[in-house]
């Protein structure tokens, strides 16, 4: 079992469009979480954007400890068919 904690706070610019930021801690063991320094964290800045019924997420991140990557883009995509 694993524990990976996250928050977001966004701001929405209109009805289609979402800007804020999100912060993730990545995979931790239950049996024994690492210091704060060992752990792999990310901020993001995001854009969240609707059309229609689907759902588009584009982040860029940077890692805030050692161990996290340096610079992270991300981009999820949430269709809707109906």
């Amino acid at each position: 079992m694993t524990f990976s904690p996250s928050a977001k706070i966004s701001y929405g610019l209109n009805n289609t469009v979402d800007v804020g930021m999100e912060y993730y801690a990545d995979n931790l063991p239950i049996k024994g979480l690492f210091s704060v320094t060992q752990q792999p964290n990310t901020v993001y800045l995001v854009m969240d954007a609707k059309y229609k019924k689907s759902t588009f997420n584009f982040g860029v991140g940077k890692g805030v400890t050692a161990v996290s990557d340096n610079w992270v883009v991300k981009f999820i995509a949430a269709p809707n068919f109906d």
